[in-house]
């Protein structure tokens, strides 16, 4: 979880250069700059970024080099399953989204039709919901 401050920590996962910083411009606009944005450009990169420091969020690209659609998503569930995923797409595509959410996927934004403040939304009730699953697990544990 992010520690500094209260900023969230959020990874982007994104192979094209042009489109990772026109979403981390408008996450850190939409935030007033209250985002510790890290950057990967591949599945195998952010693998090896999770496994060093587990961010609020990550926010994913479903058309990696090294992975696909839901097997993106699958991936990092498989290997994270309480760091919250939000897809990006490129297109909007209903059954694209559909497919990310039954990976496990917490919500999925049209690049196109998500500005950003949707971007941010979807960041914050993401990292919200981690939140509010951590302060669960420590009430279950406190109780045994």
């Amino acid at each position: 979880m992010a520690n500094q401050g209260t900023n969230i920590e959020v990874l982007l996962v994104e192979d094209s250069a042009p489109e990772a910083l026109l979403t981390a411009a408008q996450l850190q606009d939409a935030a007033g700059g209250g985002v510790d944005l890290a950057h990967e450009s591949s599945l195998t990169a952010a693998m090896a970024h999770l496994a060093e420091r587990e961010p609020d969020v990550v926010l994913l690209d479903p058309r990696l080099p090294d992975a696909l659609r839901a097997a993106s998503v699958s991936r990092l569930r498989a290997g994270w399953p309480d760091v919250p995923v939000v897809v990006l797409t490129g297109n909007d595509d209903p059954e694209l989204a559909e497919e990310m959410l039954a990976a496990g996927a917490d919500a999925c934004l049209s690049k196109s039709e998500a500005d950003g403040a949707d971007i941010l939304r979807a960041v914050n009730e993401a990292a919200r919901h981690r939140l509010l699953a951590e302060i669960e697990r420590l009430r279950d544990s406190d109780a045994r």
